[in-house]
């Protein structure tokens, strides 16, 4: 199987990937994407632990990238990232899926509610709501 996790070192794409590690087999391919939106340097993103500054998008995706191997050090991974045009993240995320022949997208949650989750919205819904390929979302 080809696994796509989105992944943006936050609480809920590392719960994800802990999640997805269970199930995985030694054949399985696992693929960790960022998808970046957010062009200006110096930048505070919310982590796993806690919130931490980045002065630049290449240290940002060397941290990701470093812990998305981490997490899955002794299975076939790999990490990458996108910075689209004129499309939702959730879009971005199903578009890459089906152009690299993914069978299933893994994504976390916030938990988002009321107010907050009407403004910013909820990728993972946009995810489950727009993709023929299968999703597997996964609570902090």
């Amino acid at each position: 199987m080809n696994y796509l996790v989105a992944f943006d070192g936050s609480a809920g794409s590392v719960a994800a990937s802990e999640f997805l590690k269970k199930i995985l087999t030694k054949n399985d391919t696992v693929v960790g994407l960022f998808v970046f939106y957010k062009t200006d340097f110096p930048a505070k993103y919310d982590m796993f632990e806690g919130e931490i500054s980045f002065d630049n998008l290449e240290n940002l995706i060397y941290y990701l990238r470093d812990l998305f191997k981490a997490i899955f050090e002794n299975f076939n991974e790999r990490f990458t990232y996108i910075i689209p045009e004129r499309i939702s993240v959730g879009s971005a995320i199903i578009k890459f899926a089906s152009e690299e022949k993914m069978d299933i997208i893994v994504t976390g949650t916030r938990k988002l509610k009321g107010f907050e989750k009407l403004i910013m919205g909820s990728v993972s819904q946009s995810i489950i709501s727009e993709s023929s390929i299968p999703v597997l979302v996964v609570p902090p």
